[in-house]
């Protein structure tokens, strides 16, 4: 099977069938395989894979996967930090305008579990966006949400195929068949690839071009400065378990400080009352 850009692609299944797990292989979060996966025509080997899913593709989980402590905006900012020549401005701009597209831009300041399952799967969207991918995978992006929700969020993925991204998902539901360009049926681990021309018909197919790689590393101002916002953000608990520890150590301290200056005070004792320089007689 061949997938290229503009694809809305579905890999239908039952449950148990080995959905996730082609998805997992083709998104290169599972490297324990045969075969090859190509990539423009070129086998993705381990080496690839860290330039692979900073740079080409997004991931939308199920269980959407949001930092529960951190804003929707801090959320959707997360993978940015993986590109040190944006600025913190440029930053808050991109995730800012990636959640007014999702149509969450007034809720930027609340955390995930102020959101309802559709709009914590919208950041998620937005988040997999963050860096411009060229192919979306979605596990079962609708599993835990009602069906007008669903609708919403279907309708969202199939906008960005039609911008030119190859979006390809995991679902059980049939009612998206009639919708997806390609088809790709599973059953028993055992793949029965059908495809159909539904969204593409007379439309050309731009190719897929690689982005420019970037080095997928954390700056050393990145990982402190994420660091700290960790620690305002849960003060309180990282204050308590600071405040034990010191109590801890210092309890741990006072224990060998005594245990020294007893073991001294007997031996002083000791060697005055019984001295090897004199001689007792009785």
């Amino acid at each position: 099977m061949i997938f290229e850009a503009g694809d809305f692609a579905v890999i239908l299944g039952p449950s148990g069938s080995g959905k996730s797990t082609l998805l997992n292989i083709i998104s290169g979060l599972d490297n324990d395989y045969e075969g090859e996966v190509l990539l423009s025509g070129k086998p993705l080997s381990k080496k690839m894979l860290d330039d692979y899913h900073k740079n080409t593709i997004g991931f939308i989980f199920q269980s959407f996967n949001l930092v529960p402590h951190m804003s929707i905006l801090e959320n959707v900012k997360m993978p940015l930090y993986l590109d040190k020549s944006l600025s913190n401005e440029a930053r808050n701009q991109r995730a800012q305008s990636l959640l007014d597209k999702v149509g969450l831009g007034p809720f930027s300041k609340k955390k995930p579990n102020q959101l309802s399952g559709g709009q914590k799967q919208r950041v998620a969207i937005a988040r997999a966006l963050a860096n411009n991918p060229a192919i979306l995978f979605a596990d079962e992006p609708t599993g835990a949400l009602d069906s007008k929700t669903a609708h919403e969020i279907m309708t969202l993925l199939k906008e960005l195929a039609a911008d030119g991204k190859t979006v390809i998902i995991v679902t059980h539901e049939e009612t998206y068949l009639n919708e997806a360009t390609k088809i790709l049926r599973l059953k028993d681990g055992v793949l029965d690839a059908r495809a159909t021309d539904a969204l593409i018909k007379n439309k050309k197919i731009p190719v897929l071009n690689e982005q420019k790689k970037t080095k997928s590393t954390l700056s050393i101002w990145a990982i402190l400065k994420l660091g700290f916002k960790n620690f305002m953000n849960r003060k309180l608990r990282n204050i308590l378990v600071a405040f034990g520890t010191s109590i801890g150590i210092i309890a741990i301290l006072i224990a060998l400080g005594l245990g020294n200056g007893v073991n001294r005070v007997v031996a002083d004792l000791f060697n005055n009352a019984y001295s090897p320089n004199q001689l007792t007689a009785f």
